[in-house]
């Protein structure tokens, strides 16, 4: 684009030449506006009330009845189930139908198909006419299904009844469980935040729109505004400790602090951990409700200290000061805990965007697939989030960005360029220092692009040198000390773990480690084989966004299947510089090394010689693999057009609308 153009002519001479587009677009948009919202309409802005937790499943095939008898207590339009999927092959049809046992009158009366069914998730169906009290107090819940035994789905029972003279029946028999049956209820409050999280995500993709379609700004002006906009929607959306080992995280920021208010690290006022209405692991709609409550209400201190369960310790101070920035800027403004607690996670988030620009900025290819990756839902909600995920997500995006600078830009490495790669070596080796595989592929930079070999030698090396320090040092302590803040005994990875001395963790000894292992090989590759082979997809999916929050926000698979192909069309994007063979086989080396250790991680920590898979591991623990595992798919072959960028990038937008409904609509359910 000309620089002389001015702002206005631009707009005007992209209109001109996008004007069928525009329309189209727009037409498009407007139409998934109110496809998308009317879509979990019978959700959004109510309250759920039902059993808490589910326990029980039980398979509805053809053989299987179910009635439920229950007492509604207030006035409904809905009903929502929870169902569970037991195989990738479910097939077959299942009868819902709810009956009021006064009235005789049929309220729901669905055939489901079983394919249609979210695994691990609520789905939510609305009655002909509302359900009142006056008119029948009582309903029966019957569910039947013509499936096969094995290609059925499930539907989630608690042990705990819930509602009053409750009555089950499983193919005739009395029993003691209740349906995971929930029912909606309006609720101000929860109306209030759904109407502003909403309109206001509406209102700013609209523009956002508008802008891809009449601006068409630089690739990384792009990516930061809508990972920006999807990551403050995120933010407030997904409920305070829900994001996975979030209070533990903040927790350790305040000790962060801490530090930074010259104050002691070990103790912080109470009002600062007031956790009401925060959901562990678990979004959970009564956050919306103390936001709304809470938010403008004056600071109060307790003036009474409380100690961490979790103290934190040097290599851990890094990643937490990004969001002990936020936190301590509110501290020291006064405002309450809640407004504090946010605080932390946007400054999370502005330094995952300004590593994101700089990534961006920096790289000459795979810029399509970096900001796509970038805006993925599990990594924005990493990241508007306590997490240090983000810190290690960044690092990474920075890391391959100046990887392809220094292996395609034909100039010499600037003194600038290499001081920030070698901080973001030195921050990540401490955070994950498993990642720190993908800084050895800085060898494969020319040597062209340094004064001479021996130049280049020394500059990679002390690139190396964290992660080469960070892992010698873990292994001297490993070996001949005891790890002082969890009291690990030297013998806990090397020898046997029952010869612990104040061993603190799982309860049974019988703990894979480095002696068993080498003792037991089969035992190991059997171990590791049955775990790949029953988890690999999931954990490929999680890695894209699957699962939300603790891992229990299960997102519509039809959803995860269009940003897939997202990351595809970006992937084999026609770039100017593609990856040799040799660089492909290193990306691969460094993806399954990376991938072995984690594994290898949880095999050691968290498992059992009993267990029959490793326990442990998370999508999540994949996610700083995708730039470099996608990265080795395009080639001078086949390639895709660049203009299908602002088609990816409009799908983007689409998707991001669509996560943010669906998480609103999942947690007033749940």
């Amino acid at each position: 684009m000309n620089s002389s153009i001015s702002f206005k002519e631009r707009i005007q001479k992209n209109f001109k030449e996008n004007k069928v587009l525009l329309f189209v677009f727009i037409a498009i948009w407007v139409v998934a506006l109110v496809f998308l919202t009317n879509n979990y309409k019978n959700t959004l802005g109510k309250e759920s009330y039902g059993p808490k937790e589910l326990t029980e499943v039980v398979e509805v095939d053809s053989n299987t009845k179910i009635s439920q008898l229950l007492s509604v207590d207030g006035d409904t339009e809905t009903l929502s189930l929870k169902f569970a999927t037991y195989a990738r092959n479910n097939k077959g049809n299942l009868k819902l139908k709810v009956t009021g046992k006064n009235s005789k009158h049929v309220y729901l009366d669905e055939s489901l198909n079983v394919k249609s069914i979210t695994d691990n998730a609520y789905a939510t169906y609305s009655f002909d006419e509302p359900l009142t009290s006056k008119k029948d107090k009582n309903i029966l819940v019957e569910i039947s299904s013509d499936s096969e035994t094995g290609s059925a789905v499930g539907v989630y029972f608690s042990v705990t009844p819930f509602f009053e003279n409750s009555e089950l029946q499983i193919n005739g028999e009395n029993n003691i469980m209740e349906l995971g049956v929930k029912f909606l209820l309006e609720n101000e409050n929860y109306e209030i935040f759904y109407k502003i999280a909403l309109y206001s995500t509406i209102v700013v993709l609209s523009l956002l729109v508008l802008v891809l379609l009449l601006i068409n700004p630089k690739q990384e002006i792009m990516f930061v505004i809508l990972t920006a906009v999807f990551g403050l929607t995120l933010m407030m959306v997904i409920s305070p400790g829900a994001a996975p080992d979030e209070l533990l995280h903040y927790e350790q920021t305040l000790q962060v602090s801490n530090v930074m208010m010259f104050e002691d690290p070990s103790a912080i006022d109470k009002a600062y951990l007031n956790y009401d209405s925060y959901g562990d692991h678990v979004n959970v709609s009564y956050s919306y409700n103390r936001f709304i409550r809470d938010f403008n209400k004056p600071l109060k201190l307790k003036e009474e200290l409380e100690g961490f369960t979790y103290e934190i310790n040097g290599g851990y101070v890094g990643y937490y000061i990004p969001q002990a920035i936020g936190v301590t800027i509110a501290r020291l403004l006064k405002v309450n805990t809640l407004k504090t607690f946010y605080a932390g996670r946007f400054t999370n988030l502005i330094f995952y965007l300004a590593c994101l620009y700089i990534a961006l900025k920096n790289t000459p290819t795979k810029k399509m697939l970096l900001g796509v990756i970038a805006d993925l839902p599990i990594f924005v909600q990493q990241a508007s989030s306590y997490s240090y995920d983000a810190f290690i997500n960044a690092l990474i995006l920075i890391l391959i960005s100046f990887l392809f600078k220094w292996m395609y830009i034909e100039e010499k490495v600037t003194r600038k360029d290499y001081i920030l790669v070698f901080i973001s070596c030195m921050l990540l080796a401490p955070a994950k220092v498993i990642y720190g595989v993908f800084i050895f592929l800085f060898w494969f930079v020319p040597v062209t692009r340094f004064n001479n070999k021996k130049s280049k030698i020394i500059m990679i090396s002390i690139l190396c040198l964290p992660t080469v320090a960070f892992v010698g040092y873990n292994a001297f302590i490993r070996t001949i000390g005891t790890l002082s803040d969890t009291k690990y005994s030297a013998n806990l990875i090397l020898a046997d773990p029952s010869e612990a001395v104040g061993y603190i963790g799982p309860d049974d000894h019988n703990l894979f480690n480095i002696t068993f292992i080498l003792k037991h090989p089969d035992l190991t590759i059997q171990i590791i084989y049955r775990t790949v082979r029953f988890y690999l997809s999931t954990w490929f999916y999680q890695s894209i966004g699957r699962s939300l929050a603790g891992s229990n926000l299960v997102m519509p698979m039809a959803l995860i299947r269009i940003i897939l192909v997202c990351i595809v069309i970006a992937s084999l994007r026609e770039e100017k510089y593609n990856l040799s063979g040799k660089m492909r086989i290193a990306f691969v080396v460094a993806c399954l090394m990376i991938a072995m250790l984690i594994l290898a991680m949880m095999l050691t920590g968290w498992t059992k010689r009993k267990d029959y898979l490793i326990k442990g591991v998370q999508g999540r623990y994949f996610c700083p693999l995708l730039p470099y595992f996608f990265s080795i798919f395009s080639n001078k072959k086949f390639k895709l057009p660049a203009k299908l960028d602002k088609y990816v990038l409009y799908t983007l937008i689409l998707v991001n609308f669509e996560t943010i409904i669906y998480v609103l609509s999942y947690t007033f359910v749940n």
